[in-house]
């Protein structure tokens, strides 16, 4: 059993729990995209420590670094750059105005990445846009249109809204579960009580959320998981206090494709993952 890695960015980055220095402020501006582009592009961006880092301008000042997170339903700016709401962000050929911020100290996920890191890139910022990762070549890209709906067997609809929610099947279970690129591990889930056990759960390690250091057992299912077009053989997976999800360790396989705007992602690799 692989151990936990130390670093495992928050999967409900804007939960009612977060901390922050003011209190939740009604706004009257809606988030609207300014600027989209009209052809395939990349985004300015790094890839460390297998998340992707984002080069972005806000309110003309930068570049900033943000951690793009797609468990995360809203954009989080770190103390010394704090703004309730953003007015106006860049980042490449994307703009987006009015989009609410929530503040939260970086500075622990930032040493423990040894980058400098300024705030999370949330999910909602690329919703009028095709935003797709693209783990074995460590980019990002956007681009204009839609995934289709039929004839695409790797493209299949999302639950929900705000974030990217898919069901896994785990044997006779069923789990709602976020398309997470802001957990460092493979399937998290809120309770690890009956399953099927290969191995049984134990404690791993701890992992550094935006809520502090927490404890994480996991164990080895004797069963299957499928979620989508993929099937992942007898994952580990780990016990999680928030959302369930997949994350970078089952994610970075793949390349994949957010059609917010429409509620359909698309996932482009081997479809068994061991």
């Amino acid at each position: 059993m692989n151990g936990a890695p130390l670093v495992a960015l928050l999967l409900v980055a804007c939960g009612p729990a977060l901390p922050t220095d003011e209190p939740t402020q009604t706004r009257s501006a809606i988030q609207t995209t300014e600027r989209a582009p009209s052809r395939l592009t990349d985004l300015p961006t790094s890839y460390y420590g297998d998340y992707f880092l984002v080069e972005t301008h806000i309110d003309g000042e930068g570049p900033y670094t943000l951690i793009l997170d797609t468990g995360a339903s809203c954009t989080i700016l770190d103390r010394s750059i704090y703004r309730k709401t953003i007015d106006k962000l860049e980042v490449g050929s994307l703009t987006v105005r009015h989009l609410p911020a929530t503040c939260h100290d970086m500075r622990a996920i930032a040493a423990s990445l040894r980058t400098s890191v300024h705030g999370i890139l949330g999910y909602t910022v690329f919703k009028d846009v095709l935003l797709t990762l693209d783990y074995p070549a460590r980019r990002i890209r956007i681009a204009p249109g839609e995934l289709p709906t039929a004839d695409d067997e790797n493209v299949v609809d999302l639950i929900g809204t705000g974030r990217p929610y898919l069901n896994l099947e785990l044997g006779s279970r069923t789990v709602k579960a976020v398309i997470d690129s802001g957990a460092t591990s493979g399937v998290g889930l809120l309770s690890l009580d009956g399953f099927e056990w290969r191995r049984r759960p134990r404690t791993v390690g701890s992992a550094l959320t935006i809520r502090g250091r927490q404890n994480q057992r996991a164990g080895q299912l004797a069963t299957n998981v499928q979620f989508g077009p993929l099937q992942l053989i007898r994952p580990v997976v780990r016990e999680t206090d928030k959302i369930a999800h997949v994350g970078i360790a089952i994610l970075k396989r793949f390349r994949i494709t957010f059609d917010q705007r429409n509620g359909r992602i698309r996932f482009e690799g081997n479809k068994r993952v061991r």
